[in-house]
């Protein structure tokens, strides 16, 4: 029996003011099973006498229309086990994502002049000026666990940035995170996926859908050397 329902996604079109616009907004948040043709794979085993599960998705989004339409897309799990000690203890990536075009570059101008004045004409000297600028806004991307801690939510948030552009489209964004002593029956999480559009008039859409988690029946792999290397296995 698989462990995850890998099938689960959610892929809807945006509404704006005149009812469906006539392209497609497409957004996907599927699972990565412990059986996925490519690294990295979900894993569940032990860390010491805790039981460690490492869950990893995909998550696809991408813009067809000739105008973007989307200002920030949020996806939301809440695995809701009220009645267990099962704790989210970290979330890849931790760190906010930024695309190459919004790095920092640096510049150099420099200003020659030469005044032609006859015989004894030449330069007057020169100016260099050498600065540091941040490239233009394209989007950005982070998780971050719910609050308070200890927590069952995590969330990973996507916002376009001003010099953003569909056609230069968004890489498939592998996401993760690491939960402590989670329930060994099956158990369910709650994916909230909310988009919000670039124009104030226009209102956010949201869906939500169910994943199942089948923890295996047996959990004895340590773990630990995986956990260490966490932040490191996502690679956008």
């Amino acid at each position: 029996m698989d462990m995850f329902n890998r099938k689960a996604r959610s892929k809807f079109l945006l509404r704006d003011g005149d009812g469906i616009i006539n392209k497609d907004v497409q957004f996907s948040f599927t699972l990565r099973s412990p059986t996925s043709t490519s690294e990295p794979r979900s894993v569940w085993g032990l860390q010491g006498n805790d039981r460690i599960c490492l869950i990893y998705f995909d998550i696809e989004f991408s813009e067809t229309s000739i105008h973007s339409v989307v200002d920030k897309a949020d996806t939301k799990l809440d695995f809701c086990q009220n009645d267990t000690d099962f704790a989210l203890t970290e979330v890849a990536p931790a760190n906010e994502i930024k695309p190459k075009s919004e790095q920092q570059f640096s510049q150099r101008i420099e200003f020659a002049p030469n005044i032609n004045a006859g015989v004894g004409g030449g330069s007057l000297g020169s100016y260099v000026d050498e600065r540091q600028n941040m490239g233009l806004p394209d989007w950005r991307f982070k998780g971050s666990l719910g609050l308070p801690r200890p927590t069952q939510a995590v969330s990973w948030t996507w916002t376009r940035g001003g010099h953003y552009h569909y056609s230069r489209g968004i890489p498939n964004l592998i996401v993760g995170v690491i939960g402590k002593n989670h329930p060994e029956e099956p158990f369910t999480g709650t994916v909230s996926i909310t988009l919000k559009p670039r124009r104030p008039w226009r209102r956010s859409e949201k869906r939500e859908f169910i994943i199942s988690f089948s923890p295996p029946e047996t959990q004895n792999e340590d773990i630990s050397a995986r956990i260490e290397l966490f932040q490191s296995s996502v690679v956008l």
